[in-house]
């Protein structure tokens, strides 16, 4: 008998060093696993502690099968009524376990909230600056009458107009959408702001100049006209939509957006304008304008709407369905 006695017990101490052993294993190999990802991602301590949570499920059936394998039952049954259910004896670390994560997920989220209030705040400027740099150039000529209306799809857009010496007219469309588009928008109000230049195609060959080789593969398209005491008009075009002049389309040359080679040189197009008459610059928001059926809005209704003014032509759009920068200038 206590030969027998010891050797159960000796039987027993080797499973519990077994499973001590796996164990320690499968933990030295999961801090290994979270140094290594540290390493690599720059993980937080929050990052480890949560990886290792998340891992104990595991770890702990591990531990519940070596142990069983090796005789040692880590289940005890306790009663709930007239109901029998298995209870693991460790089960009582998993209130520390939910805690924990509990703890880390609420800090996270709070940060969160946190690091948005703070973009939405400097978005919030962002777009209170665009507004002011695109609505510093908006005055016209005496015998011109200058509409604008522009509403960008998000808190700041990649359209721009702006109006040099009250009878050139730019407006233009930046590839993409966001903060990216919104800073190359500023860009080029700057360069507006600063060129001496008033022919439509020295106009956007500054443009050009300034921003070819910085855009990361996207481009601006750009449409300006420049507006006569004697009636002329004078259009340049850079791959946008062609402007209408009482209600039909301008046929200009379109050439390349901008930002797409230094080495292109924009073509001018003269159109006799007549008094009363009414010539309207538009973004391509107006366009695709799609509605709940995916539905455009489409050239026709554009061209339909072309001699009312900016602001209804962009509120007709926008109910419509908008998705994307909308803006209109509109001169009589």
């Amino acid at each position: 008998t206590p030969m027998v006695s010891f050797t159960l017990g000796w039987s027993s101490f080797n499973s519990a060093v077994v499973s001590c052993i796996v164990s320690g294993t499968l933990v030295t190999g999961v801090i290994f696993f979270n140094w290594w990802q540290q390493r690599r991602y720059h993980l937080s301590v929050e990052d480890h502690l949560l990886r290792f949570i998340l891992l104990l499920p595991g770890l702990q059936i591990a531990i519940y099968w070596i142990a069983y394998m090796n005789g040692i039952v880590l289940y005890a049954f306790g009663d709930i009524g007239w109901i029998n259910l298995p209870i693991f004896r460790f089960d009582a670390s998993w209130f520390v376990v939910a805690l924990a994560i509990f703890v880390i997920l609420m800090r996270r989220t709070l940060a969160d909230r946190r690091t948005q209030q703070r973009l939405a705040q400097e978005l919030e400027a962002a777009r209170q600056v665009q507004n002011l740099l695109v609505s510093g150039g908006q005055s016209a000529a005496e015998d011109l009458e200058i509409s604008t209306a522009y509403l960008p799809d998000q808190e700041v857009g990649g359209d721009f107009y702006y109006v040099l010496d009250g009878r050139v007219v730019v407006l233009g469309d930046v590839s993409g959408k966001g903060l990216k588009a919104a800073m190359l928008v500023s860009l080029l109000i700057g360069v507006l702001r600063d060129t001496t230049q008033r022919r439509p195609a020295a106009v956007l060959d500054a443009l050009n100049r300034a921003i070819a080789g910085q855009v990361d593969g996207g481009f601006v398209t750009c449409v300006c006209a420049r507006f006569e005491t004697d009636g002329n008009a004078t259009f340049a075009n850079a791959g946008h939509l062609p402007p209408y002049l009482d209600g039909a389309e301008i046929n200009l040359d379109a050439n390349f957006p901008l930002g797409v080679t230094r080495e292109i040189r924009y073509s001018e197009t003269t159109v006799r304008i007549s008094p009363e008459s009414v010539v309207t610059l538009v973004s391509d928001g107006v366009v695709e304008a799609m509605n709940a059926r995916r539905e455009l809005f489409g050239f026709d209704r554009t061209r339909e709407i072309s001699t009312s003014s900016a602001g209804k032509i962009v509120e007709a759009a926008r109910a419509w369905g908008q998705s994307d920068d909308i803006t209109v200038v509109t001169v009589r």
